[in-house]
């Protein structure tokens, strides 16, 4: 008859194995980062000033989704807003909006010294970045 840590043992064996197969598989890597800032100047004058907006005033929180921010160059963030128009995002832009999911775009970004053509320059950038 096996003593008791004998019973342990065996009963511990094939937790240990899956613990040990699951830390040594490899790991995903992570996802990569949109680099906006690697973008040359686009020559379309509109693109270029939004660029310029974006990358003093809007960066901050669309580089990394900041506080739900749909992050520059992510498709998956971006494509469910460009289906309700560029209008309204500019809109959106331009005055500010609350998400459904409490996710909150500050008007003019938070600069009320931006004007309307440079926060519609910036948002037809940030499209253009998914196209």
């Amino acid at each position: 008859m096996r003593n008791d840590t004998s019973t342990l043992r065996l009963a511990l064996m094939p937790a240990l194995a899956l613990l040990l197969a699951a830390c040594g598989g490899e790991q995903p890597p992570p996802p990569a980062v949109f680099n906006e800032a690697a973008l040359p100047v686009p020559a379309d004058p509109i693109l270029a000033l939004g660029q310029g907006v974006y990358r003093s005033d809007c960066a901050t929180c669309h580089d990394r989704g900041k506080k739900g921010a749909p992050r520059a160059g992510n498709a998956g963030d971006w494509t469910p807003r460009l289906g309700r128009g560029l209008d309204t995002l500019i809109t959106h832009a331009t005055q500010g909006y609350l998400g459904p999911a409490g996710d909150e775009m500050p008007a003019r970004g938070g600069n009320e010294d931006l004007s309307d053509e440079q926060v519609a320059a910036a948002v037809r950038y940030i499209a253009s970045l998914i196209h």
